[in-house]
């Protein structure tokens, strides 16, 4: 016998149809009839939840393809009850039956990969809020330093009333900084390296010298121009902290756990 024919023994055996194996094993039922007719073979993690589907050892599947016969005990027939096995585990491969069934949908799982899955989000709820919490506490430290600058700067100045205008706009610039929002993203987004043009050059000394000297010309060119582009971005941003600082504060200072978790949650279960 093949890897196929045994298999469909161990089918008709169980009193099971091609598509009720497939269901089972998490594969169509055209991907069970290609096997059993010989049009592809499964492969050897395949056959091993075959086995574990139907009480067999890989010992016992070999024989059968040898045609020997294995021990009753260990026949496939003990698979025809329907409520001792709901399938395979699609995260581990183990048969899962009623008392182990850890959830059927979007996915058959077993309750070690469940309860392993919920461990995993936990833990990675648990470091998003510590990281929130870090950037919070950085956030009001880092901004009443900066306001109090500005204040210093005004009264030396003896303009106190610019000082406390700036102190405003440093105070909200630089806590948005630490957060999640427009002004981030906006100083960010404005901190592009730009490309520079190529050279041709003559295969001379005084060729190579002009090439050096383009390339140290435009490097500098480069990085004054990121440079202007960055500052202006800051400046934005600085003169439009204000108005969004309280947006972004509702936003992004309470932690809620709930979107957290759901996030990581859909990305366990794509996985």
């Amino acid at each position: 016998m093949n890897y196929g024919e045994v298999i469909q023994l161990l089918r008709k055996k169980a009193n099971m149809t091609q598509a009720e194996l497939g269901e089972k094993m998490n594969v169509s039922g055209q991907a069970v009839s290609k096997w059993e007719n010989g049009l592809s073979q499964p492969d050897f993690e395949t056959v091993r939840k075959c086995c574990e589907l139907f009480h067999i050892t890989m010992d016992d599947f070999s024989k059968m393809m040898k045609g020997e016969e294995i021990a009753p005990a260990a026949a496939p027939a003990r698979a025809q009850d329907g409520a001792s096995f709901l399938g395979v585990c699609t995260k581990c491969g183990k048969a899962i039956g009623p008392d182990d069934l850890g959830e059927s949908s979007p996915h058959l799982l077993c309750k070690d990969c469940v309860a392993a899955r919920k461990k995993k989000i936990a833990g990675e709820v648990k470091f998003q809020r510590e990281k929130h919490r870090r950037r919070v506490v950085a956030s009001f430290i880092v901004a009443p330093i900066v306001a109090a600058v500005f204040i210093l700067f005004g009264i030396v100045g003896g303009e106190w009333w610019v000082g406390l205008l700036l102190a405003v706009f440093g105070f909200t610039f630089a806590a948005q900084l630490f957060w999640e929002g427009f002004v981030p993203d906006f100083v960010l987004g404005s901190l592009h390296i730009f490309g520079g043009p190529g050279v041709i050059f003559e295969f001379s000394l005084d060729g190579f010298i002009f090439l050096i000297a383009a390339k140290i010309i435009i490097f500098a060119g480069r990085l004054l121009l990121t440079l202007v582009i960055f500052l202006g971005g800051c400046l934005i941003a600085f003169l439009l902290s204000p108005f969004t600082f309280i947006p972004a504060a509702v936003r992004y200072l309470p932690f809620r756990e709930s979107e957290v978790n759901a996030v990581v949650g859909a990305g366990q279960k794509e996985n």
